[in-house]
């Protein structure tokens, strides 16, 4: 792990943080701004510790997430709407036949469309 990337991260929440204490004057955002930045310098091993369970799941839920959203989206949309819209129709689709019947013996071979 670089130490540029663990110390990039905890500055921009400590940025965030500022920002957000300027814009609704919120103690609470200073709070967590002065823990953001001072955090890392007086305690290195736990912010190490502390950044690397949060990349960890951070990969979690990147290799994961996009499976379970399409999964669920195909499961309670896509499944669903096929569904009724095959109730709505009023035709199988023994009788919605688009096969042609091609007889063998006269399929001519200079013509293939």
């Amino acid at each position: 792990m670089k130490k540029n990337s663990f110390f990039t991260l905890y500055s921009i929440l400590g940025i965030i943080g500022i920002i957000g204490f300027i814009s609704w004057k919120n103690q609470t955002f200073l709070l967590f701004s002065i823990f953001a930045l001072i955090f890392p310098i007086l305690f290195e091993n736990w912010a190490i510790t502390l950044f690397t369970k949060w990349m960890s799941l951070a990969k979690f839920l990147g290799k994961w997430q996009s499976k379970l959203l399409f999964g669920t989206i195909f499961i309670f949309v896509l499944v669903p709407i096929a569904l009724l819209k095959k109730m709505k129709s009023n035709t199988f689709p023994s009788q919605n036949n688009n096969w042609e019947e091609v007889n063998e013996k006269e399929f001519d071979f200079e013509k293939l469309w």
